[in-house]
């Protein structure tokens, strides 16, 4: 899943630093070498990577419901949970 174009508006900068996420972290995951970990509803993804100092972020993102196509927006992120960075690690090592 290629990502290349973020919206953040006042919800979402928010959202995320709620959960001790930061724009840099979210933008760093999106970029980088994430995996989908898992499709959910309304057409978002739940994707997971290193972010900066190699620490594991979780970020739901979908389409950018009022932005231009191929324009992503991110609607929630938190730190990964031990599962998902296990499962990112499969998923690169080429193990499902």
């Amino acid at each position: 899943m290629e990502i290349e174009v973020v919206f953040w508006d006042d919800w979402n900068r928010e959202h995320i630093k709620k959960h001790g996420c930061t724009i840099e972290d979210v933008e760093f995951v999106c970029s980088g070498d994430h995996v989908l970990i898992k499709e959910s509803y309304k057409d978002r993804f739940v994707i997971a990577g290193p972010g900066p100092a190699n620490r594991f972020f979780t970020v739901i993102i979908g389409a950018d419901p009022k932005g231009p196509p191929g324009t992503w927006y991110p609607f929630s992120a938190r730190p990964s949970s031990k599962g998902e960075i296990r499962k990112y690690e499969q998923q690169r090592a080429g193990h499902q």
